[in-house]
């Protein structure tokens, strides 16, 4: 860290206030023991730890009954294996406190709870580094156990060769494969396929070092000092279909990479030291450094740490760029949703180190997932039932928040916002809401605006719009309607009648769409109106709930047969006109509001 140039001026970790409390790895009962060390105002070094919990899993952790007795000491025995390995770790690494998160918060006080949650950023930014535990899928498994993703790939399909090796080829020890019940080859098969194997690796890594990747470097094999003395083993690949054959698992393929609360973890973190089933990475502000191979693309570009996320210029508002934070907040989103949580009423809990650090660089206020300096931009999400978590959508019956919130559902969550917008006086208000760290999520918070809505009865939606599940998926240029938790949406996608194109799902009376935005920005959509899909709130005049999110084509190619046709255009004797002509003619500015 000493020679990263831009890790030399954050100097934070040196002289950071210490968390609440932290795990003393240097116990005077012996290596045996570890102790729950109390800070008091106290600044130092520490290392944090990021892990699967797993689900179901039972681990000892702090309540309030053991909250003394760790205080004189913890068998390590009683740790779990991850945990174990964490301390052995820092340990290694010369340092005496480790926080971990079962043990350094009183898991069973809801006052503490709340109050180390609100302190998430803190305690991660602030550590020198985050030990991240990828590999392992859950607290019992450990990550310090020898890595197979590679080895594993290369038994049994392939063949060991015991020889002397270039001393800088970089090699990884595979299992013996069991002989008995496979055909062993020739001698000269082994020469033939040997010959064969080795040309492909001159020619790969020639390619390699013409591209300046540097997976590794092979030595010059004439010069008999840089052979190896022993004998190495080289495997001979029968298959040259597999190019990823020896990729070491990128960081998103990893178990960790898929629970919620490891992402605030990671993005928090300035720096990391990753142990993943082929790899072990380092990653900084400076750089992203593996001991063995490269790191992938896909990690290097996605999920190296920004020394600037919140610095000076501000990278989500450009002097030009009219969205302020909200870019980087729906990447965020994005991301943080398509992963999995033990615990509905965490869908918040897991974030608010983030939302932390938003609100203060940011100078906003997060309401119900929604900033609101930004509610427009907040309101426009929707769930693509085509990616592959799209087995994981649906809503929550869980939490009570608002129709309009995105923490209604479960499963990913994206966001396109155009760049025009005719709606205005948007405010937002809070009435209700749980506390941080609170068993269940309940927030009652509305949403008052003025822009402009049509409404649509039965009969004319199958004619104007494709409602888009899993089985259904729209042509690129068709009006869509994204229901709000895909097929488990009770308003759109129960098959009960006769709408949506023989696909005879249910849909309601009467719907309302507010449009939020309309242009070119997102070009998913092309120049498009996308907005919400509203139903009426019987008893609450001029109020409505959200159920879907729509597109809406407003440039089309006229000789194109799958544009949808206008439903306006009846009665049927009429020559029907493409819908985006019908579509602003037939628009109202309304004050209404949303719950």
């Amino acid at each position: 860290m000493n020679h990263h140039p831009q890790c030399q001026d954050d100097q934070d970790h040196q002289k950071a206030p210490l968390p609440t409390r932290l795990l003393d790895v240097a116990s005077s009962k012996g290596e045996n023991y570890v102790q729950l060390h109390e800070t008091q105002h106290e600044r130092g070094q520490y290392i944090a730890l990021s892990y699967v919990w797993g689900k179901g899993r039972e681990q000892f952790m702090t309540n309030q009954s053991n909250l003394e007795s760790n205080k004189a000491g913890i068998p390590l025995e009683q740790l779990s294996k991850t945990i174990q390995h964490a301390v052995l770790c820092t340990r290694r690494m010369g340092l005496q406190f480790l926080w971990v998160d079962t043990l350094c918060i009183v898991q069973d006080d809801s006052k503490d709870k709340e109050k180390e949650l609100k302190n998430m950023a803190n305690i991660y930014k602030s550590a020198l580094f985050t030990i991240s535990a990828a590999k392992a899928t859950h607290c019992d498994v450990g990550f310090l156990d020898e890595r197979t993703a590679i080895t594993d790939r290369l038994f049994p399909s392939c063949y060991p060769l015991q020889m002397k090796v270039p001393a800088d080829a970089k090699r990884r020890e595979a299992p013996s494969p069991d002989w008995q019940d496979r055909a062993a080859p020739t001698q000269e098969e082994i020469e033939k396929d040997y010959k064969a194997a080795m040309a492909k690796i001159d020619a790969f890594m020639g390619d390699m070092h013409k591209k300046n990747a540097g997976a590794f470097h092979m030595s010059n094999w004439q010069k008999e000092e840089t052979w190896l003395p022993e004998n190495g083993t080289i495997w001979l690949v029968p298959s040259e279909d597999d190019k990823n054959f020896l990729v070491a698992p990128t960081l998103s393929t990893e178990p960790i990479s898929a629970r919620a609360w490891t992402f605030q973890e990671s993005w928090l973190s300035p720096r990391q030291l990753i142990y993943g089933s082929g790899q072990m990475q380092w990653r900084c502000r400076t750089s992203s450094l593996c001991d063995g191979g490269t790191v992938s693309i896909w990690d290097r570009n996605s999920q190296e740490p920004s020394k600037d996320r919140f610095g000076k210029p501000n990278p989500f508002r450009a002097k030009d760029e009219p969205q302020g934070h909200t870019m980087e907040w729906e990447k965020v989103i994005s991301e943080y949703t398509r992963r999995n949580l033990s615990f509905a009423a965490d869908k918040f809990n897991a974030l608010l180190g983030i939302a932390n650090e938003f609100e203060f660089h940011h100078k906003d206020e997060l309401v119900a997932g929604v900033w609101k300096n930004c509610i427009v931009e907040g309101l426009g999400w929707y769930q693509c039932l085509h990616k592959k978590d799209s087995e994981l959508i649906h809503l929550s019956t869980s939490r009570e928040v608002p129709s309009w919130c995105w923490a209604k559902v479960d499963g990913a969550v994206h966001f396109n916002n155009a760049e025009n917008t005719e709606l205005k006086d948007t405010r937002l208000e809070v009435h209700e809401c749980t506390p941080p760290g609170s068993h269940n999520l309940a927030i009652r918070a509305s949403v008052t605006v003025t822009g402009p809505m049509i409404t649509m009865v039965a009969r004319q939606i199958p004619r104007a719009f494709q409602i888009w599940v899993k089985d259904n998926p729209p042509a690129a240029i068709e009006n869509v309607i994204y229901p709000d938790g895909g097929i488990s949406n009770p308003d759109l996608c129960q098959q009960k009648s006769k709408f949506s194109k023989g696909n005879k799902f249910n849909v309601p009376e009467q719907l309302w769409f507010l449009e939020l935005s309309c242009g070119l920005l997102g070009s998913a959509f092309g120049n498009s109106a996308r907005g919400l899909v509203l139903i009426a709130i019987e008893g609450k005049p001029e109020t409505y709930r959200r159920t879907g999110y729509f597109v809406v084509a407003m440039e089309y190619d006229k000789n194109d047969t799958n544009i949808i046709m206008n439903p306006f255009s009846l009665p049927e004797e009429r020559t029907p006109t493409p819908f985006g002509e019908g579509w602003r003619e037939r628009q109202e500015m309304k004050t209404i509001t949303l719950e």
